[in-house]
């Protein structure tokens, strides 16, 4: 004789709750002041948050310094390249090195350490300008196509 039995599905493991006033941020935990014109890039982050971070770096202070360690390097040359490519930014000076991380049972690892630094371009100030009339042009073709 014959059974149905049902197999319960393991629960999926949810992840807690964080509470509307913590922002999670993949910089260091202190303040930003003490950041100054520095974006930590890590393989995890959003690159458009490192754009834009940069973007808000060059336009108070007229220089960035973007680094990069291990696997966070690929978005690092990316980030750079966009602000370059986009007549943003140009690059001053790049720092490579490679730094020893040591684990807890005497492992020593090697890992690739880039830092670029750019600076602002002259035509900076005009392009963002001229991004942000076309971004509120879509901003209102887009109110005015929902209100219909």
């Amino acid at each position: 004789m014959l059974r149905n039995v049902s197999i319960q599905q393991p629960r999926p493991h949810r992840l807690p709750r964080v509470p509307r006033n913590v922002t999670i941020s993949a910089l260091p935990s202190y303040p930003v002041e003490d950041r100054g014109s520095r974006v930590l890039i890590s393989s995890k982050g959003s690159m458009w948050n490192y754009l834009q971070q940069s973007k808000v770096i060059l336009q108070e202070t007229g220089q960035v310094q973007i680094s990069g360690v291990g696997l966070a390097l690929p978005k690092l040359f990316t980030v750079t390249e966009v602000l370059k490519n986009d007549k943003l930014a140009t690059q001053s000076n790049i720092l490579t090195t490679m730094e020893v991380w040591t684990g807890p049972v005497e492992d020593t690892e090697f890992k690739p350490r880039v830092e670029v630094t750019l600076i602002k371009t002259p035509e900076f100030d005009s392009l963002i300008d001229q991004k942000c009339v076309e971004w509120e042009v879509i901003r209102q073709a887009w109110r005015d196509a929902k209100s219909k």
